[in-house]
């Protein structure tokens, strides 16, 4: 896809009929902290990010000509519509996780454009509202720049739309902006770090009363793709949610009621959790494996891909996860071919949106591989487990390994890293790989 800049008029006027009208009916956004938010760059814009259209609302206060740029994962770029629509305002593509030193160029060209550029230092949406390790490489491209860093503070994000949840909930969402910061282009990148994530890093399972949703439709809907095991019985599998969306039953069989705030509340006594709490009994739970040595085991809709954006569905196939491969069988029928991936072949997996497991591989026909979890499962937990087994592919590795230049927007082009995808994407994918 060819990367456009400046924003395109209709590009622009689809975004502006489309994203934001739609966010400042569910959330009515509101802005705080005037004098501190910028109309206009050359400037990054980032903050906390629990909601996939953070965004969209942070857009609801840019000039109407000059909506934000920024960075957005592939998957939104696959279909020609709304990839049209974000290449045409700025929006680039990126792998996520995987280190694409040609961003940092474009990065720096959408800054020598004068756009505000809105980045996300923890690389996606929080699943339970709480802080998530940023990307060291995000830092160093704040510091190094050399133009104005806007910290805001999204209140109510989580609560309005939760990554586990089928749906959003009705409320009011406050974009706080705080005075901007200059820094030294030589400041360590730790003490930037610090200095950046206390302005911005909070729990957002609690917000401010006139944030809490108002309303919602089947609140529990979508819970077990966070909760995948009983929180009180390790031998329990996920929690269940009620036809109406509102109860939510475990292995043992607790009741609990989901609440407005995505609090959960224990029936029996009254005990109120948040969905980091019980997150965080299950998140390491002891792994156990079958008789057949499989640690998890599920049915899911598969799709390959040997180039972007052209992913073939292979169809619902039964999945094996196994402490040194992952195995898929032929399908049902047993007209497919089995497959095996093998953990040595895998460079970086994640999860995309909340029920899409994406695994990047090396030295393989297909550089993807996607489980979609339609209807059981979690992907969360494969993540999670997978984490575990092969920790050097999971989490985020987004340009960390890489040594940048002394980027600034005003830089000559020489100055930026090259922009061979083939080349530094082989690089960046290989070495750290174990």
């Amino acid at each position: 896809m060819r990367f456009r800049t400046p924003p395109t008029i209709p590009s622009v006027a689809a975004f502006r009929a489309s994203m934001t009208p739609l966010a400042r009916l569910l959330w009515r956004p509101r802005l705080e902290g005037l004098e501190h938010f910028p109309k206009k760059g050359p400037c990054f814009i980032y903050g906390n990010h629990s909601n996939r259209w953070d965004p969209f609302i942070i857009n609801c206060f840019m000039p109407w000509l000059t909506p934000t740029a920024g960075v957005m994962t592939k998957e939104y770029f696959r279909s020609r519509i709304t990839g049209g629509l974000f290449n045409g305002v700025g929006i680039l593509p990126a792998s996520k996780g995987l280190a694409e030193p040609f961003l940092v160029r474009r990065v720096l060209e959408l800054l020598r454009q004068d756009r505000a550029i809105v980045i996300f230092p923890e690389g996606s949406a929080r699943w339970e509202g709480t802080p998530m390790q940023w990307m060291p490489s995000t830092v160093k491209m704040f510091v190094r720049a050399g133009v104005p860093i806007h910290p805001i503070r999204i209140h109510g994000s989580y609560m309005a739309f939760p990554r586990w949840a089928d749906y959003p909930r009705k409320s009011r969402v406050t974009v706080e902006a705080l005075p901007p910061i200059s820094m030294d282009r030589k400041t360590d990148v730790a003490v930037a770090t610090e200095t950046f994530r206390a302005l911005t890093d909070f729990d957002e399972t609690s917000t401010r009363e006139e944030c809490v949703p108002t309303r919602g439709y089947k609140l529990a809907s979508g819970i077990r793709r966070l909760l995948y095991r009983d929180p009180w019985d390790d031998s329990g599998p996920c929690v269940a949610s009620s036809k109406d969306g509102r109860l939510v039953t475990t292995h043992a069989g607790r009741r609990l009621s989901m609440q407005l705030d995505s609090r959960l509340r224990d029936e029996s006594d009254g005990t109120l959790y948040t969905t980091a709490e019980l997150y965080e009994r299950i998140r390491f739970m002891p792994l156990v494996q079958t008789q057949g040595g499989a640690i998890l085991d599920d049915v899911v809709l598969v799709h390959t891909e040997s180039a972007f954006p052209n992913l073939r569905e292979i169809g619902m196939r039964r999945v094996r996860l196994h402490a040194d491969h992952i195995s898929i069988d032929a399908g049902q029928a047993g007209g497919g071919q089995a497959m095996t991936i093998d953990m040595e072949k895998l460079v970086y997996c994640d999860v995309e949106r909340n029920f899409k497991l994406q695994f990047y591989l090396q030295n393989a026909p297909d550089s993807l591989v996607q489980f979609s979890f339609v209807e059981h499962g979690s992907a969360l937990q494969w993540k999670d487990a997978l984490q575990r087994l092969c920790p050097e592919v999971v989490g985020s590795k987004s340009l960390v390994a890489l040594d940048l230049p002394d980027i600034r927007p005003d830089a000559h082009e020489h100055n930026a890293p090259s922009g061979d995808k083939s080349e530094n994407h082989q690089q960046s994918t290989t070495g750290d790989v174990s």
